[in-house]
């Protein structure tokens, strides 16, 4: 994937769309407003992280993700599965 680092990719998305604390992100971070993320955020997020990642994150699956790791985690299956 050219080298590019998966997880400091996701991470430091949801660093920069979180309400100052972003070097605290991490598997368990929640994507919800108690770091600054609500729902237009989250869709923001999720569209920077495909940019990033030039991976296509179906809305369906996106809709149960609520954390980085969940987020990562789907990341990860959608490269690997060439998405």
């Amino acid at each position: 994937m050219n080298g590019i680092d998966i997880e400091a990719a996701v991470y430091g998305v949801v660093a920069e769309m979180s309400s100052g604390r972003g070097n605290e992100v991490g598997p368990d971070w929640a994507l919800n407003e108690t770091h600054g993320i609500d729902s237009l955020d989250f869709v923001e997020l999720v569209q920077r992280v495909e940019v990033a990642l030039d991976v296509r994150l179906p809305d369906e699956e996106v809709a149960g993700v609520g954390t980085a790791g969940e987020l990562l985690a789907l990341c990860r299956q959608k490269l690997a599965e060439g998405a």
